[in-house]
């Protein structure tokens, strides 16, 4: 038979090949064949058609996606894309939804890249004879060495305030160390570092930032810390009892069973003294409890003189405990907060706290605040971070042992058990310092350990409140289970903070015979007794202070000449 080409010449088949196999002639060189002709008895080629190339069936689609990329400044950045659907598939690449000129085949090498080519997004156009599709969007980030846009500044603060040191620096991928006195700080990190509480032996420290990445780093300049000891009111009231650098004050013999609080009061650039003081006996029946007395005391001659006429009504508690110095009316002037917890023996039917505002002329009026309760410990701190300096209390009869009082900036209080959550354990001991060198306030809770009171962190994550927040518990000294006060410092002056925990014996049958300091590390949380001694006069309060290049701890008022100089 005679094969019909689509031109419509017969010509003869070539011996021994089947006509699928017939090799092209020369004037068909660019066909291929497809069914060309009927076999036998068939004959049907429509005349004057050509063979033609199979059509693509199938649609182009993506098995892998362009992905982003990170590369150095100087380096090359290549683009691919995988396929499937039947060829011939064409490519087309785009930068930032642009053609780029020349880039069709499946990858795309940008050469040389530089801080310009920063944040370019790279895609394709992908089609065949049957679709067209484009690809997903990938971003190319490129490291350039990092450069500083904004130095640390110098700061001047006063003792007890956070010190907030930071940079701005351009460049990706950035790491930060911090150095004091050029050593580096375990764990700050970050773009900016914190002096949580800076005491006086912080003043004079210099602070710098190394910024660096995988292409370069570069160092800041040097900023200073100047720290201010004065008179001034801090926002918390651990800073206004801690940070003073005050040896242990000669104070009117009878305040050694007080509330008390140091605070320029009378507005005369000294320390006045606050006490509230404890006039009944526990061990006469309930009947017999009366009040103390609320009085203010100024410094004069290197001693203390009352004024009595300083606060309108002079009604104390009966058995006041804590005593706190916070600017509750936001008026730049000390008011106190005192908790009181009523006759101390069972019942225990506590009794109300008390709250000392400064009025305008320099007087301060009293009243007494919230329920009645069994409060124990006071800290002062702004909770919420509304600007108000709040209140946190322990009420050991209270379903939630920690809770606030919010303060509405003019000394007014409402309750709020939902800001902490430790529920109903025995808590007595509260402190406010920013631990952790974050700039936050954190909180920590003390009490009983051997009762399941666990002496505890709980870190400030800046939401205006710490029920969720996840206590980091610090160690137990066994037989010395009563947490009486805290301290916070930087003994060894290395940009990191201690925590330095006063206690009592509990737990061992014995109660409050004891008095012991332990020294915890953050955030290893290594601990160590520093002094401790049995039978010996519980120590209520601790204060730390910087003489002669040393750290020690000491009582508010003396006590038997005990100082405890820190390693």
């Amino acid at each position: 038979m005679d094969l019909i080409w689509g031109d419509g010449h017969a010509r003869p088949p070539i011996p021994n090949i089947p006509a699928r196999h017939m090799p092209d002639t020369p004037s068909r060189l660019p066909l291929r064949f497809s069914v060309l002709c009927a076999f036998l008895s068939l004959s049907a080629c429509s005349a004057g058609s050509e063979p033609t190339a199979s059509p693509a069936t199938t649609s182009v689609s993506i098995t892998v996606q362009p992905q982003d990329m990170a590369v150095d400044a100087g380096s090359n950045a290549t683009f691919s894309v995988s396929v499937a659907g039947d060829p011939p598939v064409a490519f087309q690449w785009r930068r930032d939804g642009s053609d780029i000129a020349g880039a069709t085949s499946s990858t795309h090498t940008l050469p040389s890249v530089s801080g310009s080519d920063n944040g370019a997004q790279f895609s394709v156009r992908l089609s065949n004879s049957v679709s067209t599709l484009t690809s997903s969007v990938a971003r190319l980030t490129v490291r350039t060495a990092p450069t500083l846009t904004a130095q640390p500044q110098h700061r001047a603060v006063l003792s007890g305030v956070p010190a907030t040191f930071s940079v701005t620096a351009s460049g990706s991928s950035l790491t930060y160390v911090w150095k004091r006195n050029g050593i580096p700080i375990p764990g700050a990190t970050r773009s900016s570092y914190s002096v949580g509480f800076p005491l006086a032996g912080d003043s004079g420290a210099v602070y710098s930032v190394a910024v660096s990445n995988s292409v370069g780093s570069v160092t800041s300049t040097n900023a200073s810390l100047t720290v201010n000891s004065g008179t001034g009111t801090r926002p918390t009231s651990f800073g206004n009892a801690k940070a003073r650098n005050l040896t242990a004050l000669v104070a009117p013999v009878h305040v050694h069973q007080t509330g008390r609080a140091f605070a320029d009061f009378f507005g005369d650039g000294q320390l006045g003294l606050f006490t509230a003081t404890l006039v009944y006996d526990w061990n006469r029946p309930e009947a017999e409890a009366r009040q103390g007395e609320l009085q203010f005391w100024r410094a004069s001659g290197g001693t203390y003189v009352r004024d009595t006429a300083k606060v309108d009504n002079a009604t104390g508690c009966i058995h006041p405990r804590t005593a706190v110095v916070a600017d509750f009316n936001a008026d730049q002037r000390p008011d106190v907060f005192l908790v009181c917890h009523g006759y101390d023996r069972a019942p225990f039917p506590g009794e109300a706290n008390r709250l000392v505002l400064s009025q305008p002329g320099g007087l301060y009026t009293n009243r007494a605040v919230g329920p009645v309760g069994f409060y124990h410990g006071v800290t002062a701190m702004d909770v919420n971070n509304d600007g108000h300096v709040d209140v946190v209390v322990t009420d050991t009869r209270a379903q939630q042992s920690v809770f606030v009082y919010a303060n509405d900036g003019q000394g007014n209080f409402v309750a709020r058990s939902d800001l902490v959550s430790l529920g109903r354990k025995n808590y007595f001991t509260l402190g406010a310092a920013d631990v952790d060198g974050d700039g936050r306030t954190d909180l920590l809770v003390g009490g009983h350990d051997w009762e399941g009171a666990s002496t505890a962190v709980l870190l400030n994550t800046g939401t205006g409140s710490f029920a969720a927040v996840t206590p980091v518990i610090l160690p137990a000294v066994p037989n010395e289970g009563v947490v009486l006060d805290f301290s916070i410092l930087d003994a060894g002056r290395d940009g990191v903070n201690e925590i330095y925990v006063l206690r009592t014996s509990g737990g061992d049958g014995t109660f409050y015979q004891s008095r012991t300091v332990q020294k915890v590390e953050w955030p290893s949380l290594a601990a160590t007794v520093l002094v401790t001694g049995r039978p010996a006069t519980w120590i209520p309060f601790i204060q730390p202070v910087f003489t002669n290049g040393v750290y020690r701890l000491v009582p508010d008022v003396p006590i038997d000449g005990f100082s405890v100089a820190i390693p």
